[in-house]
């Protein structure tokens, strides 16, 4: 059963993600931080947008900002 809460709670956290961490602000700030070390990247998007690791973290992960190199 809780394999369907975690469905059930899906839809909500990414509206929630989206609504206080939109796609292409995070992604704009991301960018604008990329000569920053990895946690002080992590930090300033944790202050910027007022979420926990774990939101910025996930967040990461579902725009795959993580697997980007400096490749310009």
């Amino acid at each position: 059963m809780a394999h369907s809460d975690s469905e059930s709670e899906r839809v909500p956290n990414r509206f929630a993600a989206e609504l206080l961490m939109p796609e292409k602000v995070f992604k704009k700030r991301y960018k604008a931080l990329e000569n920053s070390t990895y946690y002080e990247k992590i930090a300033q998007l944790i202050e910027d947008f007022g979420v926990t690791q774990t939101a910025v973290l996930k967040r990461i992960e579902e725009l795959n900002l993580n697997s980007k190199s400096k490749e310009a």
